[in-house]
């Protein structure tokens, strides 16, 4: 429920929580198995949680349920919502008692709720279960180790002045066999430096990328390769300024970019590999758009993009649409041509077919 500020507003609030969960297992007790547990479980459950939100996976479920249980689905979300609101109003002209009861049969009914889907539905009750270091270890794959980076504040309890620490990365390192291990990365500030000096030089065609790769990986990846074993597929979970750069184009000390030695695939949390246990039927064909011609878009994408002029106006993310352009994506043509062969029964737009309005009347394709 609520804007998207909201949901970053809420979040806020256990922010602290979540910071002194990590400094107190990669400051205090950097030794402690507990504290590792508490901290990397506190992650898996947090990080990234407004992206989940905004992305409607309750929408998505509903599209997964027969009739009758979307109707029991509708009834669990009236149920939170009339809790959120009771508990948001307070006591109000009530007694306490009458208070108290009016929030135990509203928690007792979206209990039952609850039990009814997930008897019927192994979708839901995935949603619902709670998330667990087990259950996200049992998720990843043989010969696979899921890095887990974070960003955060350290804070020092025994400090009477209540301050936190300059910003620092670490990484929690989770296998489908095994302890967790983890690594604290140092101070961010040296990090995102060496990030943007890699990003720059991608950009600067006479710029000594290589370099730029190794001193990046020297901070972030070499020291955590001892802990990888012979692990040659990673399933990294960035974090800030991690998430805008390509870890496959790293240089380790051998002068060897990474892309050579491991299969990287990219997730928003390692709780996302819970989703992967639950797979929808596809109802199409592999559908592949290509090469769009944003100059002859349809009238659906035009009248969209006129209200998105008219809407964005005083949002903070507003831009003024009136002079962004597009040009052709002929390599992308290219990629389609090479891709065709392979599925003989491929759905292939191009060029002005290639639009958004058709990618969304799409009906689940298999890819």
């Amino acid at each position: 429920m609520g804007s998207e500020r909201q949901k970053q507003d809420y979040m806020a609030t256990i922010a602290d929580t979540t910071h002194k969960a990590l400094s107190l297992h990669l400051q205090a007790t950097p030794n402690n198995s507990d504290a590792a547990r508490l901290a990397l479980t506190t992650v898996l459950r947090r990080k990234g949680r407004i992206l989940d939100a905004l992305t409607n996976s309750l929408h998505t479920l509903r599209q997964n349920l027969t009739p009758e249980n979307q109707e029991l689905l509708d009834q669990l979300a009236d149920t939170h919502s009339q809790l959120a609101t009771l508990l948001f109003q307070g006591v109000g002209n009530r007694s306490p008692e009458a208070y108290r009861q009016q929030i135990a049969n509203l928690k007792a009914k979206a209990n039952e709720l609850e039990n009814t889907l997930s008897y019927r539905s192994a979708e839901f009750l995935s949603e619902i279960q709670p998330i667990t270091i087990e259950r996200v270890q049992q998720a990843i794959p043989e010969d696979t180790a899921l890095l887990e980076f974070v960003r955060y504040k350290p804070y020092n309890p025994k400090d009477e002045e209540n301050t936190w620490g300059e910003p620092r990365y670490a990484v929690y390192i989770l296998q489908a066999n095994g302890e967790i291990q983890w690594q604290d990365l140092g101070e961010a500030e040296p990090i995102d430096v060496a990030i943007r000096e890699f990003r720059q030089a991608l950009q600067d065609q006479q710029s000594n990328i290589q370099q730029a790769a190794r001193q990046l990986d020297e901070k972030l990846m070499q020291p955590i390769r001892p802990l990888l074993g012979n692990q040659k597929h990673l399933l990294i979970s960035p974090d800030s300024q991690l998430n805008l750069i390509p870890f496959a184009a790293l240089v380790d000390e051998n002068d060897r970019y990474l892309v050579r030695d491991y299969q990287i695939t990219y997730f928003g949390s390692g709780r996302d590999l819970l989703k992967l246990e639950q797979t929808s039927p596809s109802e199409s064909a592999p559908v592949l758009l290509a090469n769009p011609d944003y100059n002859q878009a349809d009238a659906s994408t035009s009248s969209a993009i006129t209200s998105a002029k008219t809407s964005t106006r005083g949002n903070r993310r507003s831009m003024d649409l009136n002079n962004i352009t597009f040009g052709p994506l002929p390599g992308t043509a290219k990629e389609a041509k090479a891709i065709q062969p392979l599925f003989p029964e491929i759905d292939l737009r191009t060029q002005e077919e290639a639009t958004e309005y058709a990618l969304k009347q799409v009906d689940s394709p298999s890819i």
